[in-house]
């Protein structure tokens, strides 16, 4: 029994948490544990759960007898979590730079270099790069913060990549970010790869009215 109702608090938390992050929900709606339960099949208690637990992650707001509602992305929410980055994935990328095998190198090279590739393409193979800087930063404890606040990135990510033009130019920055790390130049990709999160921030932040789930 309790197993089935984690695996129901799982299935509506991830049902949630993709909607949210794509923008299926507007600022301030209210969630309604019965009109979910009822399109997922479920009881109300493993919604109830995976809304607190949405709570806690700061996407959801549940106030004392109204119920849940879109927590609003902020833009200083949104400046915020670019700051982090800058700093964070900064010190990453200085340190992947002498540490990323070879064979990743490579990869990557090669997966930049591809003909053909749609925006898609781009946008995955850079968030994957991302992925493998953070990794090969070998910092736990750097990765664990960034990790409290990858669903925030997410959030910020999905608005970001509707911006045109704006794969184009951050797949530019990920050549040159890899050109770096190519190079061993620990200064350079810190410096890089911090003038790549100012960029995409910038154009985030200047386009913020457009989007719904900013205030």
């Amino acid at each position: 029994m309790d197993n089935k109702k984690t695996n129901w608090s799982t299935r509506v938390y991830n049902y949630l948490h993709k909607a949210i992050i794509n923008g299926k929900f507007n600022d301030k709606e209210q969630l309604s544990e019965q009109e979910i339960a009822n399109k997922l099949g479920c009881s109300r208690t493993p919604v109830r759960d995976a809304l607190k637990k949405l709570e806690h992650e700061g996407f959801v707001e549940i106030q004392a007898n109204k119920g849940a509602f879109i927590k609003p992305f902020t833009f200083k929410d949104a400046l915020e979590i670019f700051q982090i980055r800058e700093a964070l994935e900064g010190i990453a990328a200085r340190i992947a730079a002498k540490m990323m095998p070879e064979k990743v190198i490579e990869h990557f090279t090669n997966e930049f270099n591809r003909k053909g590739m749609t925006i898609k393409d781009k946008t995955d193979i850079g968030y994957k790069f991302h992925q493998n800087i953070r990794k090969w930063s070998n910092n736990e404890r750097l990765n664990s913060i960034l990790e409290n606040y990858m669903y925030q990135i997410k959030r910020i990510n999905k608005m970001s990549e509707s911006i045109p033009g704006s794969q184009e130019e951050a797949h530019e920055q990920h050549l040159l970010l890899l050109e770096s790390i190519k190079l061993r130049d620990e200064e350079l990709a810190g410096k890089r790869m911090r003038e790549h999160i100012v960029a995409t921030r910038n154009l985030t932040l200047e386009n913020y009215q457009f989007f719904n789930n900013f205030d």
